[in-house]
């Protein structure tokens, strides 16, 4: 694959949604709190990769404010339609569902409720594999849902929280909404970005706050003095052999 473009604009998609320019201020908060690090390591998918997204190394109060606050305003901008209810695919997603709700209430005044999923279902107590609203999910008519979780590699995991999801007759998956998306190529298709791949299944859009290009631009713009530009040609081959941009 041809070397990444300098553009920022994600890979194409079948939603017609407009890509964004994140504030460079939420890159540099992923790299600061080392929630975007730079070495070897290896994804789920079994690629060795040189960099690692872990959004958990953002779960300090301010910090995790700033990032929840841009990423509801990206799914704002979005406009997914009517949100009846949040969804965090376990286990990353679950915070970023529980804080969405909440910050969206502020910022809309809709009182959306909000669940999640266990990797085991539980046999006692509330049982099950969802936590949080299962009975309105059970008994509602249809129920407009936003997927939420972290980040966006492969596609494996969130098309498990998707097909999960679709054998619930009552919910209506309208889109999906991850941190960051790494613009690596689906494992079925490798001529298709994971995103485009699950857009295309599952007929949603998906959408992130953060992608690679917006990562690879803001190595660009680090001067040659910055460690950080040492980085970019080994992000640049790996986008080259793993990635569709």
């Amino acid at each position: 694959m041809s070397q990444v473009s300098q553009a920022s604009s994600s890979p194409s998609s079948n939603t017609g949604f407009q890509a964004h320019e994140p504030n460079s201020s939420i890159i540099e908060l992923f790299i600061e709190s080392q929630a975007l690090r730079f070495g070897k390591f290896t994804t789920k998918s079994a690629r060795q990769t040189p960099y690692f997204i872990d959004t958990s190394q953002l779960y300090l109060g301010s910090k995790w404010l700033k990032v929840m606050n841009a990423f509801v305003e990206r799914v704002l901008q979005a406009h997914f339609g009517s949100i009846e209810a949040i969804f965090g695919a376990a286990y990353k997603g679950i915070p970023i569902s529980t804080s969405f709700a909440a910050l969206w209430h502020q910022k809309t005044g809709l009182d959306t409720p909000f669940f999640f999923d266990r990797k085991e279902p539980k046999t006692h107590g509330e049982k099950g594999h969802l936590v949080g609203m299962s009975s309105k999910v059970m008994s509602s008519s249809q129920l407009s849902v936003l997927v939420c979780d972290d980040v966006l590699t492969s596609g494996i995991s969130l098309r498990q929280s998707l097909l999960a999801l679709q054998q619930i007759e009552t919910v209506k998956v309208v889109g999906a909404a991850v941190l960051v998306d790494r613009w690596e190529h689906s494992i079925s298709d490798p001529s298709l970005s994971a995103r485009q791949s699950l857009e295309t299944e599952f007929s949603i859009p998906i959408i992130s706050l953060l992608d690679l290009g917006h990562i690879l631009n803001h190595l660009r713009s680090s001067s040659a003095e910055d460690s950080l530009s040492t980085h970019l040609a080994d992000m640049e081959a790996y986008l080259s052999s793993y990635g569709v941009c």
